[in-house]
């Protein structure tokens, strides 16, 4: 490896190890985010989505089971945001929160600055697997959401038609969801969310059922369309290297109950190719994120968590 290579790699570590870039989330406090947000200049960008605080738990009061322990963090407007964590560290639990699926037990979710805590109807959501309708054909799957909300169906289909081109969808209008391929089925659920009427889209682990081949192909036209519409993104994954090819900004979960253990401003420009990967200081970031989350696993299997 050549001087310049070790510098690359060097200053990537150096970023996970407390520099600007990376911190240790104040224990997962609002305080914490804002110094963060304050370093980087990031403060002079609206806030979309704020967490502060916020907890959840299930089972009964008697034998009650922590899930989410104190999660603080931030989406501002038109960032890409990613969620990393061990199984189980209450990811889908934070996006059944925002879109008001469940009430916290404590804390606070603001949109625009409004508290949205139990409303629902104020999100863009793409589940894990794509949820199309089999007995609507792809152009009217991706117009649900606009014709739920009152759009008029011409306007409707007219824009719907539009991003399928884009997608990579013409011809398949009037085809049923079980004739396309996987890949196909993610593009159409994708599209239903861009068409949504709300800024804020979240997307839970979109691409998780897909071939390795299938999922880069996804990756790079998520970003090719990200860098065309710059809506304001939450996305889980549990994909390391997906989310340092997507992201502004990661925020790295414990495992259960939940908190805040980094918040990593991702350093790579934009527009952003796969190529990227082969970089020092990406492999460098990717090492010492595997090394953390492998370390939360470890306690998650043991049951011992740090408060």
């Amino acid at each position: 490896m050549s001087e310049r290579e070790k510098e690359s790699g060097r200053a990537a570590e150096d970023r996970l190890g407390g520099g600007s870039p990376v911190s240790a989330a104040s224990g997962g406090t609002a305080a914490g985010l804002a110094a963060d947000s304050a370093r980087t200049g990031a403060a002079d960008t609206p806030v979309k989505l704020a967490l502060s605080g916020v907890h959840k738990s299930f089972g009964s009061k008697r034998r009650p089971l922590p899930v989410i322990g104190g999660v603080s963090l931030e989406v501002r407007e038109g960032e890409f945001v990613s969620l990393i964590g061990p199984s189980g560290s209450g990811k889908s639990t934070l996006f059944h929160l925002i879109g008001g699926l469940l009430q916290p037990d404590a804390g606070e979710i603001a949109l625009d600055g409004r508290s949205i805590a139990g409303e629902r109807g104020h999100i863009a959501y793409m589940p894990q697997q794509p949820a199309l309708f089999p007995w609507r054909t792809i152009e009217d799957n991706v117009a649900l959401d606009r014709e739920v909300n009152g759009t008029p169906r011409r306007e409707t289909l007219e824009e719907a038609r539009r991003w399928m081109a884009r997608a990579g969808l013409s011809g398949f209008e009037q085809a049923y969801p079980h004739t396309l391929s996987g890949g196909m089925q993610q593009r159409a659920a994708f599209v239903r969310a861009l068409l949504s009427p709300h800024e804020l889209m979240c997307l839970d682990e979109p691409f998780s059922a897909l071939d390795a081949f299938t999922r880069s192909e996804m990756q790079a036209w998520l970003l090719d369309i990200w860098e065309e519409t710059r809506r304001s993104v939450l996305f889980v994954t549990h994909h390391i290297e997906e989310a340092l090819l997507l992201s502004d900004t990661i925020y790295v979960l414990s495992g259960r109950p939940s908190a805040v253990l980094r918040r990593i401003e991702v350093p790579f420009p934009r527009p952003r190719r796969e190529e990227i990967a082969e970089s020092p200081e990406f492999l460098a970031l990717r090492r010492e994120l595997t090394g953390l989350m492998k370390e939360e696993q470890r306690k998650s299997r043991s049951g011992t968590f740090e408060s």
